[in-house]
């Protein structure tokens, strides 16, 4: 399900993790170029830079008390939907962002260099 607030910002429901556990909302905040994931009180995020045709995907962060639960693949993975909806070029400054790439070749046509 996505939503968006009144300020724009997009809002993606998830479902429960791999574990079964509370659902991870990952919310995009285009205000502060971020991709932000909430689950069980924590948060993590993406950041990412767009400038013209172009998304630098610059840093994943990961809570410690979330980690190994595929948290960074989801924010990765939503950034990704996000510049292929909108026609972008994606820039995987981040290496996580290569690794999310090699299991999901489908998204291999939009990464671009500097």
């Amino acid at each position: 399900m996505e939503t968006r607030d009144a300020e724009g910002s997009q809002a993606v429901e998830m479902g429960q993790d791999g574990d079964g556990n509370q659902s991870l909302e990952i919310r995009h905040d285009a205000a502060r170029q971020k991709f932000v994931a909430h689950l069980e009180g924590r948060n993590s995020y993406l950041s990412y830079r767009e400038e013209g045709p172009v998304l630098d995907l610059l840093s994943t962060f990961v809570a410690p008390e979330v980690r190994g639960r595929g948290v960074g693949e989801k924010l990765v993975l939503s950034a990704l939907l996000y510049a292929k909806g909108r026609g972008l070029r994606v820039i995987p400054t981040c290496w996580f962002v290569d690794t999310v790439v090699e299991r999901h070749a489908e998204f291999q046509d939009l990464l671009t260099e500097r």
